[in-house]
């Protein structure tokens, strides 16, 4: 089991730090990688409060896979089904799917490619085009003991997708 609180910011529009969300999340990790199986699996729970009145908060339900073939190589497939809750709800399951493949190069770093995309809701999916696909490298690594770092660039690759996203993640362990 793994409970975390996850605080998102910007500074785009203001230029000043704005809290964008603050979101809980519990996973319980049922399968797990061992001498048998290089497979490991969970379920998480999300829950997501935003700090814009007009925004909508969500509930979510996350399928978390990771895949290690050999001592080098790891994949990762999460797949996402939410639901907004409050008063500008809007109907439909989001479904979204993001996958990475890494590579290790050294005894703390992996390098590799990650895709997120945003299928749109289950009552009204569309086409690749009017779904948002974004896709781009990532470097990932620890610090210590207990920090870990996620340093990646996005790329849009769908219309409604943003032309870059740049992703820096520091992870610290308690």
């Amino acid at each position: 089991m793994r409970a975390r609180i996850v605080l998102q910011g910007s500074d785009i529009e203001t230029g000043k730090f704005e809290t964008n969300f603050i979101q809980a999340e519990l996973q319980w990790q049922f399968k797990t990688a061992d001498q048998h199986s290089s497979w490991a699996s969970a379920l998480r729970l999300d829950a997501r409060l935003v700090e814009k009145d007009d925004d909508v908060n969500r509930m979510g339900v996350n399928w978390t896979n990771q895949w290690n073939p050999g001592q080098n190589w790891q994949f990762n497939n999460v797949v996402l089904v939410g639901t907004e809750i409050g008063t500008n709800a809007r109907d439909g399951l989001i479904l979204e799917i993001r996958n990475g493949a890494k590579y290790k190069i050294g005894a703390n770093t992996r390098i590799g490619v990650e895709s997120f995309s945003a299928l749109g809701r289950s009552n009204a999916l569309g086409n690749f085009n009017t779904q948002n696909h974004r896709l781009g490298p990532v470097v990932t690594g620890k610090i210590g003991a207990e920090t870990k770092y996620l340093i990646g660039v996005l790329f849009g690759a769908s219309r409604p997708a943003r032309d870059v996203d740049f992703r820096l993640w520091l992870t610290r362990g308690f």
